[in-house]
């Protein structure tokens, strides 16, 4: 019984956040026709798109910085505790360096999902630039988890998986210990509420943005 209603959760909330979408669009429609904001939202929208680019660099930087940053030092702490014969220490910091290039791909496609319908296709060069910073921004954070990925089998021989395979997620679960397992699940629970509000803030937007 518990697990059909945990089962029912995810799609409970995604009916919701669409409901909450429709009502926002019904919402803003009817503060519009008395209040005529939607021109200050085109204003808005237009002035996003104007930025959208530097927007998009920004996010790609910190999208790799962050996890390098705590990948840096976590490798530090580890390395140190492998000197001194201690407990290792800074592996939480290499684990969710991992994660958070996982996800720092992520956002950069969602930043650079919000100009494409403002994107004038007869002047490719905006388009262009957009694909690049994805393609670079992958291969850097590609390049990035294959690097922690390796680090982390110098000191835990165990682990198994090549990062540029499919079955990378089931070998690397298979070799995990259970307290690494309990990590990976709170991750990827972290992971799943940081979508849940990426995407209710975008059915929000798109809400608004909707309206006539």
């Amino acid at each position: 019984m518990k697990d059909n209603k945990a089962k029912r959760k995810p799609l409970i909330s995604i009916l919701l956040f669409m409901g909450l979408g429709a009502i926002t669009g019904i919402f803003f429609s009817e503060i519009n026709s008395r209040l005529n904001i939607l021109s200050a939202i085109d204003y808005f929208e237009n002035g996003l798109y104007q930025i959208h680019t530097l927007l998009l660099f920004i996010t790609a930087i910190v999208s790799i910085f962050v996890p390098y940053f705590f990948f840096i030092m976590g490798k530090n702490k580890v390395e140190d505790s492998l000197k001194n014969d201690d407990d290792i220490l800074g592996e939480r910091y290499v684990d969710l360096s991992l994660m958070l290039a996982d996800l720092g791909l992520f956002f950069v496609v969602i930043v650079a999902a919000l100009g494409f319908s403002k994107y004038d296709f007869s002047n490719y060069k905006q388009p262009l630039l957009d694909i690049v910073v994805i393609i670079v921004s992958a291969l850097i954070l590609g390049l990035l988890q294959d690097k922690i990925v390796e680090f982390i089998k110098t000191y835990n021989p165990k682990k198994t998986g090549n990062l540029f395979t499919l079955r990378f997620q089931q070998d690397w679960m298979k070799s995990s210990d259970e307290r690494e397992k309990l990590e990976v699940y709170k991750a990827a629970y972290s992971s799943y509420r940081v979508t849940q509000n990426v995407l209710l803030f975008g059915v929000v937007i798109l809400g608004v943005l909707s309206m006539e």
